[in-house]
């Protein structure tokens, strides 16, 4: 298993190294840090006697991987395999490169949100990585002392793509000790969907998917005014350890204009949030 850890070297980014770190420990999974560096993009196939001749570019590439060797070395004294990767550019544009080479499983990175307008047009680095990303994406927000995935939840709107996404998100529960799974689906206000007997019915096809897994199910159905709001608070009442939704084939302009329930939990969530998307 690979999973690549993005950082800018931030308080946030180390949280969520330490949360990778101890997810790598129990799933016997590889670390990839990475790093888009203020550097030109082609600058490590740039003939030698030129690099070293750019003082500004060099002295940032050395930086950055001094720093990236600290965390490195951390990682190598817990036991596990550790790899570095920088890149001069676009932070999608090198992550998404990466995952394509390494064929990675999970990328694991910090969030400190955005709010407002600039939440809605741009979003958190954290929140477009999600966005564009097609395998799973672990954001931790607020990194918690220690990993405990005794109590998850999936949040759950009930669509069609919901149950394989769930079924991917049981599979990568499996190296951990998880005592339940809460399946949970909010009714808000501004939502008419189908009477609560069909929605309860549709929730028992999850119960029945993680008992095939081996795994304790209970499903919940809440009313709140928005999903964010409902899921928030029962997460801090089931004292939860992890969430995991769904992020398969959303719509752009949709996204824009109801919200992406996903880029919100992942923006606004006090516990790490598993976005869990896949290619077809």
């Amino acid at each position: 298993m690979n999973i690549i850890v993005p950082t800018d070297f931030s308080e946030c980014a180390y949280g969520a190294f330490r949360y990778a770190l101890a997810w790598a420990q129990q799933a016997d999974a590889q670390l990839h840090l990475f790093h888009a560096a203020a550097l030109p993009q082609d600058w490590e196939d740039l003939p030698a006697v030129v690099r070293y001749r750019d003082e500004a570019h060099k002295a940032i590439a050395l930086a950055v991987r001094d720093k990236l060797r600290r965390w490195q070395h951390e990682a190598q004294a817990a036991g596990l395999k550790c790899e570095l990767h920088y890149h001069g550019g676009d932070l999608l544009e090198g992550l998404k490169a990466l995952v394509d080479n390494l064929s990675a499983d999970l990328v694991t990175m910090g969030s400190q949100g955005a709010s407002g307008k600039h939440r809605w047009f741009m979003g958190s680095n954290a929140q477009k990585v999600v966005r564009e990303l097609r395998i799973p994406v672990l954001v931790v927000k607020e990194a918690p002392d220690k990993l405990d995935l005794s109590q998850v939840g999936f949040v759950s709107g009930l669509f069609a793509e919901d149950q394989p996404a769930f079924r991917r998100f049981l599979v990568m529960l499996q190296a951990f000790t998880v005592e339940q799974v809460h399946v949970v689906t909010v009714k808000t206000e501004q939502l008419f969907g189908p009477p609560s007997s069909v929605i309860l019915a549709a929730l028992q096809d999850f119960v029945q998917l993680a008992e095939e897994a081996g795994y304790h199910c209970q499903t919940h159905y809440l009313s709140d005014l928005s999903v964010e709001r409902g899921i928030r608070q029962f997460t801090e009442t089931h004292q939860l350890g992890l969430l995991g939704i769904s992020n398969h084939r959303r719509h752009p302009i949709k996204r824009f204009f109801q919200g992406s329930h996903v880029e919100m939990l992942v923006n606004q969530a006090g516990v790490p949030v598993l976005s869990v998307d896949y290619k077809d």
